[in-house]
């Protein structure tokens, strides 16, 4: 089974929302459980699956600018944690006058167990610098967007969007923030 064909298959239970950039509710099925399995969970997309090679960049105010594999992570302790995420959008589908957005109904949001590293553990590897502020997330995923922009200036060609925590917050083991996932990885950093 080639990579395309695994993924249409493992789409097939769920309900698509748009084809490109593919995004897709849970099925009411999926959510019978206190975990959606993994098949079954919503998928939200901005942009096109990236091509990446499965590294983690820190850099910035770090001691210790680093690259990291998957299995470098791997190689961490594992904590495990139920999450819940929800589309900022779920629900969308039912108001009036319907807002620009992806057409959500109510099944853009799924519970699933994560296990891996803590985001804690994986900068102390980098040894941010005391005097930094702020822990910046990039995925590797961008280009031109298919909805209109809201700001006036914001170019449509090729966007990537960035998220940053406090880097008190991501420096706190008892926070329990899981470190970001190779796939989706990128260049991140203290700043």
């Amino acid at each position: 089974m080639t990579v395309t064909e695994d993924l249409q298959a493992n789409r097939a239970a769920l309900v698509m929302i748009n084809p490109a950039p593919y995004n897709a509710e849970a099925p009411p099925a999926g959510m019978s459980d206190e975990i959606t399995p993994t098949d079954l969970h919503y998928v939200r997309s901005n942009f096109p699956l990236p091509t990446h090679d499965g590294t983690l960049e820190i850099t910035g105010a770090v001691e210790n600018p680093i690259t990291l594999t998957v299995d470098d992570l791997r190689a961490l302790p594992a904590h495990e944690h139920a999450v819940t995420l929800e589309c900022a959008g779920n629900g969308r589908l039912a108001m009036r006058p319907l807002p620009t957005g992806e057409p959500w109904g109510d099944y853009a949001v799924s519970t699933a167990l994560w296990k891996g590293a803590r985001l804690s553990d994986v900068l102390a590897l980098a040894n941010p610098s005391a005097d930094g502020r702020d822990v910046k997330f990039e995925g590797a995923d961008h280009g031109a967007y298919h909805l209109s922009a809201i700001l006036a200036d914001a170019s449509q060609d090729d966007l990537t969007f960035v998220r940053a925590l406090p880097l008190a917050l991501a420096t706190d083991p008892a926070a329990g923030v899981p470190a970001p996932r190779c796939a989706a990885g990128g260049p991140g950093g203290v700043v």
